[in-house]
């Protein structure tokens, strides 16, 4: 079995980490499974559709994990977000890249219009590539789920992946030191890992 991670920083890593396995870990391993394509930290969800989805090398599950709609795409900067532009060595890296963006959000940002943009992008992907795809197919959200969006290719967990991350915890402690995907101890993990196990092994056509 292949499986694929499209999305995020919370798909990016499979490796262990100090308190256990990471559940794409957990996967690869309950599977006996390779792990065909990591997400993309800090990426928007078109970074999703024109880089990470190849339509012609599909594995034989797709995770995508969806990310906020405020996000921009660039083929080269691929980390652009409301926060990511105020980062003072992203702006020495690439600075007009980074300039031209916080301008973006400083005075173009609607976010009604970016809302209506992500559900047409979604409804797009969904009817005009997931509908043509052989795969299992599993979509979760990484903050929330749009209010009047449902897939119509694939199975949904529902619950957000920020709410798994924020249970039993503040967004203050969850930030003071970075965990793969997130996800700070073995019980998020086993509860990420048991969700999308329930959703591949019950997933019907």
């Amino acid at each position: 079995m292949k499986i694929g991670f499209y999305g995020d920083s919370f798909c990016e890593f499979e490796s262990k980490f100090p308190y256990g396995e990471t559940y794409i870990r957990k996967l690869k391993n309950h599977y006996n499974a390779d792990i065909v394509n990591l997400g993309i930290g800090a990426s928007s969800i078109w970074d999703i559709m024109l880089l990470q989805f190849d339509i012609h090398n599909i594995p034989d599950v797709c995770i995508f994990v969806w990310t906020d709609p405020g996000r921009l795409f660039h083929r080269q900067v691929r980390t652009l977000t409301a926060s990511t532009v105020e980062n003072r060595e992203n702006k020495i890296l690439h600075p007009f890249v980074f300039k031209a963006a916080k301008e973006y959000y400083k005075h173009l940002y609607d976010p009604e219009l970016v809302e209506l943009q992500y559900i047409a992008a979604l409804q797009y992907f969904d009817l005009n590539i997931l509908s043509n795809c052989n795969s299992k197919i599993v979509h979760l959200w990484s903050f929330a789920k749009p209010y009047n969006f449902n897939w119509k290719h694939g199975t949904v967990i529902d619950t957000p992946l920020m709410d798994i991350v924020l249970e039993d915890d503040t967004i203050e402690n969850v930030n003071k030191k970075y965990f793969p995907n997130h996800l700070r101890n073995e019980e998020k993990n086993n509860k990420v890992f048991n969700l999308i196990k329930q959703a591949i092994d019950s997933y019907e056509d």
